[in-house]
């Protein structure tokens, strides 16, 4: 955690999966299993935990799968680089729309 620096649950459950497999040897997990991280690491677990794992799921950082989740390869490099790209536009506010989006609101 001190290491990596991880400022949001989704980033703080990618971090959990990736800790999981490099330091335990237990690359697959239930959607819950990560849940019991944030006490071993005395972070305060987060009020919706379901959606914040969807996001970590959404952000292609975890493969759900039942009980045989594991961390992708997106998601290594996510935690492994500190997820610069996720603080970087975190300070830039939301994403810009899409084209597609932005020429369905002008029809």
């Amino acid at each position: 955690m001190q290491e990596k620096q991880p400022r949001t649950n989704d980033e703080k459950i990618a971090l959990f999966a990736y800790y999981r497999e490099k330091h335990e040897g237990k690359p697959r997990f239930a959607r819950s299993d990560l849940e019991t991280y944030f006490a071993k690491a005395k972070e305060l677990p987060p009020g919706n935990f379901d959606r914040d794992f969807t996001k970590t799921v959404r952000n292609a950082w975890i493969h759900e799968d039942d009980d045989q989740s594991y961390i992708t390869s997106k998601g290594i490099e996510a935690v492994e680089s500190g997820f610069p790209a996720e603080h970087k536009r975190q300070k830039e506010g939301k994403p810009k729309p899409s084209k597609k989006s932005r020429t369905s609101r002008s029809k």
